[in-house]
């Protein structure tokens, strides 16, 4: 329990190397923990290790079997490693597993963003809004979209709402600062910034 309360902490304190420490530790001692694995593998991926978070869940799941949240991590694991083709095969096992998820249609958008393929993320990222009305995740990415697009104005009004309301993120408001210094809008920017990071 202490190994876990550990974990969780390091996590939500954003240090990601501890806490993929601490739940690979307590996965070494419960090696049934489902969720000590996914811990190990979620931050590894936040702590920039994708490949070793894809080595971690592929060695499971030739163990074990594959299952939807094993493949669900193991598709943003790949995302995050720039390997994209593998990340499609990825999610298009996972929808053979069961109905399309705001989860699995959001991958499938930033999927289409790495592509290039803008307008095709965005439709599918407003499919994922109508399964998940006002999901900040999903408003990130589609705010995101629009300003890979070109479309920075259309981004910034996009993640202004998400930052103002209750599911407000870290991330939302760091990714609205990043749009507001490619706008020209540095104070702003800034002012942001300081909410989430150090001097």
């Amino acid at each position: 329990a202490s190994i876990r309360s550990a974990a969780m902490t390091a996590e939500a304190s954003y240090d990601y190397d501890s806490a993929a420490n601490h739940f690979e530790r307590l996965y070494e001692r419960l090696p049934d923990d489902r969720a000590a694995l996914l811990g190990t593998a979620r931050n590894l991926r936040y702590a920039g290790y994708a490949k070793d978070a894809i080595k971690v869940l592929r060695r499971e799941i030739e163990k074990n079997g594959e299952n939807r949240a094993l493949l669900l991590e193991l598709a943003k694991a790949l995302l995050a490693a720039s390997l994209i083709a593998d990340a499609r095969d990825t999610l298009a096992k996972i929808r053979s597993l069961g109905p399309e998820t705001w989860e699995t249609l959001s991958m499938d958008g930033i999927t289409q963003d790495r592509l290039g393929d803008h307008e095709a993320a965005q439709a599918i990222f407003e499919k994922a809004l109508q399964l998940s009305p006002g999901n900040a995740a999903v408003l990130n990415n589609l705010a995101l979209s629009h300003a890979q697009a070109g479309n920075l104005d259309k981004g910034i009004e996009i993640l202004e709402k998400v930052v103002s309301g209750e599911n407000a993120t870290a991330q939302s408001r760091l990714n609205l600062a990043l749009l507001y210094t490619f706008k020209g809008r540095h104070e702003d920017a800034e002012r942001l910034s300081r909410i989430d990071l150090p001097s």
